[in-house]
């Protein structure tokens, strides 16, 4: 399947008409729902309420079903795309769905019947309209971002005492902002310019509490042949406006990102190929998707690569990922110095390499090959599910053991940070990973990168000090192999009174008495021994006390020591996927070396 292209914006993405889509229309007939006393699958956990809610919306907006397909027939909380709920999937606590083509209204009784809802994140699309006014019932809601839309109309007044992060900027929203919202800093609200009250420095009055549109009306004698001539004229240009709609799906204000560019400071790395940062600008750009340091775009880029041993250039394309990260805490001496110290000297076939950066007042962004491969969330969740068996599963977790060890193992000391599924990616449609995102936390300040990543790969000691360590990291790859082992999504983290973290996945393992049971059954039979033995390693990477934990080398031998013993005379598993045995090297040029 070929995806979208789009043209590479500051605040909006426009597809490339020439490029292989689907077309949606603007207008669909209703969709009819048939249900029963909750939906049409009887294995389904949700309230039926929340799931007449969510599909009301999704019947209510336009969309693109390539990217986004609820289907009536399936579970709400373990298939539906951007719909998180709590660990017994009984209500919706996330709906997550940026930047995937939503169109249209939000219709009412749908998302504010979520009445436990915590996170709303529907920015990025072509939402528009007023918001609905039931949005006043979402009085859980911690994070709510709903930016770069056409939302118009007031803003729902919303008592959610423990809203932490909001922004409804570049929409076109009137009116007075509610007392719960005007405690949020000025950016907030931009690109609203006809918001009044705090945080803005405007006063609100009868006048700017009307919409922007309205005009009073003034007593003209109008001649009523232009009246029939401008509905004539009006009719012809909105039909074009339809059939263009069409085609493009939606048209958005076009900004280019290079009002924010002053100079060509894109700084490269040394594998030789070189590009322009308008080669970016210009370039068409996929969303791959937006995390929580930043967008991740996909682009095709012309430059030219050096020949080795020559200064001759060759033209030459190159397919990268351009992660623009956001809200940068690091000062630009700082972003750089590390980036020349601790990354450009790493060179792994478990890491993935950086090849460029870019630092500006506005924007960062660091610039990475594509893995065309997917993530091993893709494949054990998403949209790449595989049935992957246990020699698979060992050969994943030995790359991103191998990987996370070389970071540790390297002259830079790397802290990875953020081990989790997403973050282990694929060259090919194989199953030999890289390790992506690590060593971001430097950038951001930890306490404040800690708060962007409150899920259940965290150790319980990096919330209490705001650090993250080699330890925490070993923690995490714990968590990643026991999502290997049993198949199941690792949850959301529950911060109670004491700031005491749980991991739902980790905590629903009786290490006392461990059952085969857990395992998830498409590893297949006649492995019971093997998957038992890295059980007790995750059961050691996951001490409560750190200094129990072993270390990212100790786990790689472990690992070598039980996936070879069993199978001698194997010859699949090769030494080109498992590192050598060999201990009488130091660690930095035997086990680890790339």
């Amino acid at each position: 399947m070929t995806p979208k292209a789009y043209k590479f914006y500051d605040n909006f993405l426009i597809p490339i008409q020439n490029q292989p889509f689907f077309l949606l229309s603007l207008i669909i007939l209703p969709l009819q729902t048939v249900r029963g006393d909750n939906g049409d699958n009887p294995n389904e956990t949700l309230k039926s309420n929340e799931r007449d809610a969510l599909l009301t919306f999704i019947n209510g907006v336009n969309h693109d079903p390539e990217k986004l397909t609820w289907d009536k027939f399936q579970r709400a909380c373990y298939d539906w795309k951007g719909v998180i709920c709590d660990p017994e999937n009984i209500t919706v606590l996330y709906i997550r769905l940026p930047a995937i083509s939503l169109v249209g209204k939000i219709p009412d009784n749908s998302l504010g019947k979520l009445l436990n809802l915590r996170v709303l994140s529907i920015h990025d699309n072509a939402l528009s309209d007023k918001l609905p006014d039931d949005f006043s019932n979402l009085t859980s809601l911690t994070r709510l971002f709903i930016h770069r839309n056409q939302f118009s109309g007031q803003l729902p007044y919303i008592e959610a005492d423990n809203l932490i992060k909001l922004d409804v900027s570049d929409n076109k929203l009137f009116s007075s902002i509610p007392h719960p919202f005007s405690k949020f800093s000025l950016p907030s609200f931009d690109n609203n310019p006809y918001l009044c009250g705090p945080p803005t420095k405007t006063k609100c009055n009868d006048s700017i509490t009307l919409s922007p549109d309205y005009v009073k009306p003034k007593k003209h004698h109008v001649d009523i042949r232009l009246i029939v001539w401008i509905t004539v004229a009006s009719g012809i240009v909105l039909f074009i406006l339809l059939l263009c709609i069409r085609k493009m799906m939606y048209i958005e204000i076009k900004r280019p990102l290079s009002h924010l560019v002053k100079v060509n400071n894109l700084v490269f790395m040394d594998d030789g190929f070189r590009f322009h940062v308008d080669d970016l600008l210009n370039a068409s750009a996929e969303v791959l998707g937006e995390g929580s340091v930043g967008t991740s775009y996909k682009q095709t880029v012309e430059g030219e690569s050096e020949s080795v041993g020559t200064s001759k250039k060759q033209p030459k394309k190159r397919v990268v990922v351009v992660k623009r990260l956001k809200d940068v805490t690091a000062k630009e001496f700082e972003f750089r110095k590390r980036l020349k110290e601790d990354f450009k000297e790493l060179k792994s076939v478990n890491v993935v390499p950086l090849l460029a950066y870019y630092y500006s007042e506005h924007e960062k962004w660091l610039v990475y090959d594509y893995m065309p491969g997917g993530s091993l969330a893709d494949r054990l969740h998403g949209s790449r599910r595989t049935q992957l068996n246990w020699d698979q599963r060992m050969r994943i977790a030995m790359s991103a053991a191998k990987g996370l060890a070389y970071l540790h193992l390297h002259e830079a000391k790397v802290v990875h940070g953020n081990i989790k599924s997403s973050n282990i990616l694929f060259q090919e449609e194989t199953h030999k990973a890289s390790l992506s995102d690590y060593g971001l936390n430097m950038f951001f300040g930890e306490p404040g990168f800690l708060k962007r990543h409150v899920t259940g790969y965290w150790a319980p000691e990096a919330f209490k000090t705001g650090k993250v360590t080699f330890e925490s990291d070993v923690y995490s790859f714990g968590v990643l192999l026991l999502e290997l082992l049993t198949g199941e999504p690792v949850k959301q983290a529950s911060l109670g009174e004491e700031r005491v973290h749980l991991s739902n996945l980790v905590e629903s393992v009786k290490w006392e008495e461990p059952n085969v049971e857990i395992f998830d059954v498409k590893v297949g039979r006649g492995h019971d021994f093997e998957m038992l033995q890295l059980l007790q390693i995750v059961k050691d990477c996951v001490s409560i006390v750190p200094d129990n934990r072993p270390t990212m080398p100790d786990v790689v031998r472990r690992m070598v020591d039980m996936w070879l013993r069993p199978s001698s005379d194997d010859h699949s598993r090769g030494y080109d996927e498992t590192p050598s045995t060999d201990t009488r090297d130091t660690p930095s040029t035997s086990i680890f070396t790339p």
